[in-house]
């Protein structure tokens, strides 16, 4: 069986033998000092016994929707018997918890479960609840999901700031109220990334190195296999419809250079040399360069104060600098703003105040009144922010963002 690759076959976590030789793995790692640990896919590992097939819901597609069979552990088909089944299988958590007995519970190591295909706040707190002895987070993917309609990434849709927000209150009180963790992230290797995706490549800071996503790329310039069957799927759909003609597929290219996978996989541009330093001049590397590599690479911006890079490093100074950061609670401020994102994060005695202006305009932020300013300092912000205190009423510029520290 093969989720994902014909040429990468699923292991069969149902074999006691094959779980010991994944636990030998960590083990082996473990030993070593490794920090932690990331399971790819981890949810999707204890299949319905038998592998049988998926319910018929679409009759004019050739593939059926398969997901509740593979995913958690465990499958409840609402089925006639003879035509299905009808099982309850968790096995996911008793091999979880197997695996924290025999090898992780040895370790002080962190552990990272990445769930697709659908993990809701209450699932994932039974696999990080400390009480469960399983796994340490859970990587999740709502917030993933926004700007594609019903879940699809390859159809866009206008998504609200408001529905974003409700997506991190709802998993970050959830997990912290049921002693969990939930990882917090905007992009990584199987993300677009999130200035092109979710904000504006314009913006006076971009969100990393080597934006926007490119656009001059072909199909051809991509090598990412979902990318591809997408494109494939699409090309044969409308071949299909008019065989006579190459059917037009800009639409489809639009929306593959902005969700496609390979937009975040570009080599790393480490100077404005010929392949950005990344390999030797006159060779072709894996994937094809950022075409802005030129202006946008870490000499350059190593050298600018004022950098992406240089913001970057500064938050994370800050955070590790910052407890609350971390371990605080999440509180929203005014979360049905259309443009401005806000949050406190409270842990006894301290409190910090985040706002980010997500437009291209100036807006007005509002404060509550209970929220006390007068002894608050400012941490950072990515525009010059003059010497007055912080008001209940202020004007963001556009993609403005600061944190300020504030008395409890």
């Amino acid at each position: 069986m093969h989720l994902f690759s014909s040429s990468q076959p699923d292991l069969n976590w149902d074999n006691p033998e094959v779980r010991d030789a994944v636990y030998d793995v960590v083990d082996f790692w473990g030993s070593k000092g490794t920090d932690g640990f990331r399971f790819d896919v981890i949810n999707l590992v204890s299949k319905t016994p038998g592998l049988p097939d998926a319910p018929i819901t679409e009759p004019d597609k050739t593939e059926q929707n398969a997901v509740s069979l593979y995913t958690n552990g465990y499958a409840i088909l609402d089925i006639p018997p003879k035509e299905g089944i009808n099982i309850c299988s968790p096995n996911i958590h008793k091999y979880m918890h197997e695996m924290n007995r025999k090898v992780l519970s040895k370790y002080t190591n962190c552990t990272v479960g990445e769930m697709p295909c659908g993990v809701s706040e209450y699932e994932a707190s039974e696999y990080v609840a400390k009480e469960r002895q399983e796994l340490s987070m859970v990587f999740q993917f709502d917030h993933m999901n926004l700007d594609g309609a019903n879940g699809d990434k390859w159809q866009p849709r206008k998504w609200e700031l408001w529905e974003f927000e409700r997506h991190q209150r709802v998993w970050q009180q959830h997990m912290l109220g049921n002693h969990g963790w939930s990882s917090l992230y905007m992009e990584n290797h199987d993300q677009a990334r999130a200035v092109s995706r979710f904000g504006n490549p314009d913006a006076r800071f971009r969100n990393e190195l080597g934006t926007p996503h490119p656009q001059n790329w072909k199909i051809e310039d991509y090598n990412d296999v979902e990318t591809q069957e997408f494109y494939k799927a699409k090309y044969n759909e409308r071949k299909e419809k008019d065989p006579s003609k190459e059917p037009d597929m800009s639409d489809v290219m639009d929306v593959i250079r902005l969700k496609g996978r390979d937009n975040a996989r570009t080599p790393m541009l480490w100077d404005n040399s010929e392949n950005g330093g990344f390999t030797r001049p006159g060779t072709k590397p894996w994937l094809r360069l950022n075409e802005e590599y030129a202006d946008i690479n870490v000499q350059a911006q190593e050298r600018d104060s004022d950098s992406v890079l240089s913001y970057f490093r500064q938050l994370l100074t800050l955070r590790k600098q910052q407890p609350v950061m971390f371990y605080g609670a999440y509180v929203p401020v005014n979360p049905t703003h259309p443009n401005i994102y806000a949050y406190l994060r409270t842990q006894g005695p301290w409190r910090s105040l985040t706002f980010c202006n997500w437009s291209s305009d100036y807006a007005e932020l509002h404060l509550p009144e209970e929220i006390d300013t007068d002894l608050a300092v400012l941490l950072i912000a990515n525009y010059d922010v003059g010497p007055e205190p912080l008001s209940h009423k202020t004007r963001l510029r556009p993609y403005e963002a600061r944190i300020y520290s504030l008395r409890n």
